[in-house]
C-alpha cells in the first residue's frame, strides 16, 4: 500500500480478492483516468511469497488498510470478491477518510446461508487437497470457468506464485461473519453490487446484506463475479457516479 501516499486526495482505492491479481483492475483504471485518480494496490499478504507468512483475519486486514490510507485524505473504497469482503469490513470499522464503500459480491458469513455453505464446503475441500492444481481450481470455480478463460496468463501465474497465501486466506475470509446488528450500526455509506450473470445465491446474499444494512444495491448488466474485468465500462461508470453522490453529501 506504499504507493497510496503519493496519490492526490479523492482517490478511488480498488481492492483485489483472494488470488485475484490487482492488474485485473487495469481496464477500470484506464477508464477512470480522465476523471479520478485510482490505485489498485497489492494487498499485504501478497507482498511476500513466504509460505509461512501468517494470515490475518479479515477485520485485522481491513484495519491495516484503513491505517495505510489515512495520509491520503477522502477516499472511495471499491472491492471485488474478497476485496469486497474487506471493503465491507472497512465500512464496519469506519473511518472519517472513507467517504463510501462499493462492494461487488462480498462474503457475509451465515447471514447469507447458501453462499456461506457453498464457500465453506469449497474451503474444506481445498484444505483437504494437497495437489498443485487445487488452488487454481478453487479460484477458477470462484470466478467462473468462462470468465477465468478470458483473463491474462499473468493472472494464472499470480495464483500459482501465491498458492500458499491463498490457502491461508481462504479460511480467514470464510470465517468473516458480521452480525445484522453490526451491519446496521455502520456509519460509512455503502453500496453492494451483483453481476447480472451471477448465480442466484449471489443475488440472495446481496439481498440479505441490503436488508441488514438498509443500503442500496444494484445489478451490473452483463457481469458475473469479476465485474471489473467482465464489464469495466459499466463498473467504472458506477464508481464515478457513486463517488460524485457521496462527495456531495460529505
Amino acid at each position: 500500500m506504499n504507493s497510496a501516499s503519493v496519490v492526490e486526495p479523492g482517490v478511488v482505492v480498488l481492492l483485489h480478492g483472494v488470488g485475484l491479481t490487482p492488474e485485473l483492475f487495469d481496464p477500470v483504471r484506464s477508464l477512470l483516468a480522465s476523471t479520478v485518480d485510482s490505485i489498485a494496490p497489492l494487498r499485504g499478504p501478497y507482498q511476500s511469497e513466504n509460505s509461512h507468512a501468517p494470515s490475518q483475519p479479515v477485520v485485522a486486514q481491513a484495519g491495516s488498510i484503513i491505517r495505510s490510507l489515512d495520509a491520503i485524505g477522502p477516499v472511495l473504497v471499491v472491492g471485488v470478491s474478497g476485496g469486497a469482503t474487506l471493503a465491507l469490513a472497512i465500512a464496519l470499522i469506519g473511518s472519517p477518510n472513507v467517504i463510501g464503500v462499493i462492494a461487488h459480491e462480498p462474503l457475509v458469513g451465515p447471514l447469507a446461508d447458501e453462499l456461506h455453505s457453498i464457500v465453506t464446503a469449497a474451503s474444506v475441500r481445498l484444505a483437504r487437497t494437497n495437489h498443485a492444481e487445487a488452488v487454481a481450481e478453487f479460484v477458477q470455480t470462484l470466478v467462473g470457468p468462462t470468465t477465468w478463460s478470458t483473463v491474462p496468463e499473468e493472472a494464472r501465474h499470480f495464483v500459482d506464485r501465491h498458492a500458499s497465501v491463498i490457502r491461508a486466506e481462504v479460511a480467514q475470509f470464510v470465517a468473516f461473519a458480521p452480525t445484522a446488528s453490526q451491519l446496521d450500526g455502520r456509519r460509512t455509506p455503502f453500496l453492494v453490487t451483483t453481476g447480472a450473470r451471477s448465480p442466484s445465491f449471489r443475488h440472495a446474499a446481496a439481498a440479505a446484506l441490503t436488508d441488514a444494512t438498509r443500503a442500496r444495491s444494484t445489478v451490473i448488466p452483463g457481469a458475473g463475479h469479476l465485474a471489473n474485468w467482465e464489464q469495466p465500462q459499466a463498473f467504472a461508470e458506477l464508481i464515478v457516479d457513486q463517488r460524485a453522490k457521496w462527495s456531495e453529501a460529505a
